[in-house]
């Protein structure tokens, strides 16, 4: 993944370096600028549905807060205080945004597969059922037809 800082802007923004082989969701908030036609664009271009949360309804995500984003701020804040321990405060915003970017993509690839999988099972948000061995939801097939025995009387 290569990560690219908009100096212009205080976030950073994601590039990936090959173009996803598998559709996404995203679960956002019903902030305006997540709406843009531009936004929704890139999103679709990355393979990624996008769900918003009704407005008032934020709490039924709450797992998934719980779930996820909990560890990787926990992350984030050990890798920016390991980070600072050995090295000088940034002396510039682009050297700030560069490290918060580099931080932010070390906390996530910390975040384990079956750590987000939970956390949308447990806020309701994909089907709660049988599992495969690794934890994939799955669908028993349904019984082969019975065939009527007819007499011939």
């Amino acid at each position: 993944m290569h990560i690219a800082t908009n100096v212009s802007c205080w976030n950073g923004s994601m590039r990936f370096g090959r173009r996803p082989s598998f559709c996404r969701v995203l679960l956002l908030d019903s902030l305006k600028v997540h709406k843009m036609n531009t936004v929704r664009a890139h999103l679709e271009d990355a393979m990624t549905d996008v769900e918003f949360v009704p407005a008032g309804a934020t709490m039924l995500a709450q797992p998934m807060d719980v779930a996820v984003m909990a560890g990787f701020k926990r992350e984030c804040r050990e890798l920016y205080a390991q980070h600072h321990c050995i090295h000088d405060h940034s002396a510039t915003p682009q050297e700030r945004r560069s490290l918060i970017a580099s931080i932010v993509v070390q906390a996530w690839e910390q975040i384990s597969d079956v750590t987000i999988r939970r956390g949308f099972m447990k806020a309701g948000l994909v089907p709660i059922g049988p599992r495969t061995s690794d934890d994939r939801f799955t669908i028993s097939k349904p019984p082969a037809p019975q065939l009527a025995a007819t007499s011939n009387k």
